[in-house]
């Protein structure tokens, strides 16, 4: 696949594949696949002297190799400043970052703009403000559906008397965790179900990943940070990384997906322990999924441990990091129009 992208109605520029985990010292922009997702970003010179208030709209095509033809998958979509939702704050004359849903699809826009005052909590971007930073997080399978040019249908309820759970099992999660350029972690889990005792009667929950000793994973180097460029700075935010979630219901039909930039929040006090003579500092942070137009919200909390010996030989040494807990919750107005019941 081939991608490029306009914004404002401009001339479409072509975009420079690269592979996760390797950097791209070019101008232009770059685009990089993950498992389920395709990460987008607009070159530094493309964003040179653009503010906030001046970026209305974005498209983005799709060139097949295979079918000879490209498609449009973004037309000309509105991206009006009160549409934006706060990721990260900064402090003055930092980079904070914002983000928009694309709906249908489950992809998103996240734009870094160059803070001229305090940030506020909650606020919005500053529409005289310079843009840092322009990314797309496409799903793939909605990018091949509009290549292919399948409809999209709605899904039509499959009545089940005999399960007296209506369906609410057997489900299958793939989630993944990656900057602009480097996958951290993946994982895949089948034949979950919905967990009575978290679950009530506005929201129904899957427990993904239990927060328990007998369900942790492999940790992996590294930890979440996204990294900015433009045409006179850069600089990396930490805390900050790109989930993507696809899940399926026990007859492999899409209930919901998404990729989504996410800050990991401090999620309890820092511990300290010892491990292997090393003095560690563990910490635990926890990301926020919320789809208000499709009803799911998710959590994922991360584990990190920082090596703090004075004596260590590497200073550069990455932090190592841990998913120890992921759950996603559907409200229950979306579970009942699944199945096809009035709410």
């Amino acid at each position: 696949l081939m991608f490029r992208i306009s914004i404002n109605e401009s001339a479409f520029q072509n975009l420079v594949e690269e592979s996760p985990g390797k950097g791209n010292s070019r101008a232009e922009p770059a685009v990089v696949f993950f498992p389920s997702s395709v990460s987008l970003r607009l070159a530094p010179a493309s964003l040179a002297g653009l503010q906030v208030a001046a970026l209305h709209s974005v498209s983005v095509s799709v060139g097949s190799r295979a079918l000879e033809r490209s498609v449009v998958v973004l037309d000309n979509v509105g991206l009006p400043t009160g549409m934006w939702g706060l990721v990260k704050d900064c402090q003055q004359g930092g980079v904070r970052l914002f983000k928009m849903t694309l709906s249908p699809g489950g992809g998103s826009v996240l734009i870094g703009s160059f803070a001229e005052r305090e940030c506020r909590i909650g606020g919005r971007p500053q529409p005289a403000e310079l843009l840092a930073l322009l990314q797309l997080n496409l799903c793939l399978t909605d990018i091949v559906r509009r290549v292919l040019e399948v409809p999209m249908t709605p899904h039509l309820p499959i009545f089940d008397d005999v399960d007296p759970q209506y369906g609410l099992h057997s489900y299958t999660v793939y989630i993944t965790l990656h900057s602009h350029r480097r996958l951290l972690w993946s994982h895949l889990a089948r034949k979950i179900q919905w967990n009575k005792q978290r679950s009530d009667h506005t929201q129904v929950t899957w427990v993904v990943i239990e927060d328990s000793p007998r369900d942790r994973h492999p940790p992996f180097k590294g930890s979440p940070k996204l990294s900015w460029r433009s045409a006179a700075f850069s600089g990396l935010i930490p805390d900050v990384a790109t989930v993507d979630v696809s899940m399926w219901d026990e007859r492999g039909e899409s209930v919901w997906e998404c990729s989504t930039t996410v800050e990991f929040e401090q999620d309890v006090s820092p511990i300290t322990g010892c491990f292997e003579e090393e003095v560690k500092d563990i910490r635990r942070n926890m990301a926020r999924i919320y789809d208000s137009q499709r009803g799911v919200l998710g959590f994922l909390i991360l584990q990190r441990v920082s090596n703090e010996a004075a004596n260590h030989k590497d200073l550069n040494q990455e932090d190592n990091s841990q998913v120890v807990s992921f759950e996603i919750s559907l409200e229950t107005k979306t579970i009942m129009n699944w199945f096809g019941q009035a709410a």
